[in-house]
């Protein structure tokens, strides 16, 4: 990528996040928890790099390849996501790789349902759980561990964002999912991986990188 696409690209980047913290101040801050929440996270995140953090814990681990993974979901697509997806607040949700933990807090400020976060990165998980213990929120749980160790059989929301998943992770991670689990991913059908996965429903979403597909999965028998 030549240095002018790089600078349009980064320029659109700074465009979205701009508009989506505009949505996000008049659509979501009427929840005075979750404002105070999201305005004290931002101010901790700008010591702290999420991208360089993530980066650095891989380097540490002995990789050296695919090491620009992280990523995160806007609220407002979260939003879309959990309402396409018929999250309730029966369900016991799971993220896998929650990384600063926004969508499992916006999930818990926003709904009654057990919500729960796999991150194998440590500060990410102290930095949440500082965040849970503050704002008493004790439908949420972080579990600091590789997502390939999780036993997953309680869960019944399971969200994997995953666009830069390597495809045997992916197969090797969905092998783990229980039957009649609703999962939802992004850019791509599990069923592309799994035949026993069937894709119920896909619908458009947007990142600041650009617009892609989810899919609302459930792994039948």
């Amino acid at each position: 990528m030549n240095f002018f696409k790089t600078q349009v690209l980064y320029f659109k980047t700074k465009k979205f996040d701009f508009t989506q913290q505009l949505i996000v101040f008049k659509k979501y801050y009427k929840n005075p928890k979750f404002a105070f929440f999201d305005i004290l996270i931002c101010f901790v995140y700008l010591f702290i790099n999420p991208y360089r953090l993530s980066k650095r814990f891989l380097q540490k681990k002995g990789f050296f390849e695919n090491l620009d993974v992280y990523g995160e979901t806007p609220y407002r697509t979260l939003h879309k996501i959990i309402s396409e997806a018929d999250l309730t607040d029966e369900d016991i949700f799971l993220e896998l790789g929650s990384g600063r933990s926004k969508t499992c807090f916006f999930i818990s400020f926003f709904k009654k349902c057990k919500v729960y976060g796999v991150e194998w990165i440590p500060t990410f998980v102290k930095i949440a759980n500082f965040f849970k213990k503050l704002f008493f929120l004790e439908n949420l749980t972080f579990l600091n561990k590789n997502m390939f160790d999780l036993d997953m059989s309680k869960f019944t929301f399971i969200y994997l964002y995953g666009t830069c998943m390597e495809d045997d992770e992916i197969k090797m991670l969905i092998d783990n999912f229980k039957k009649n689990v609703k999962i939802v991913t992004i850019s791509y059908p599990l069923s592309d991986y799994d035949t026993s996965f069937k894709m119920v429903k896909s619908f458009e979403v947007e990142f600041n990188w650009g617009k892609t597909v989810a899919y609302l999965n459930v792994k039948g028998e």
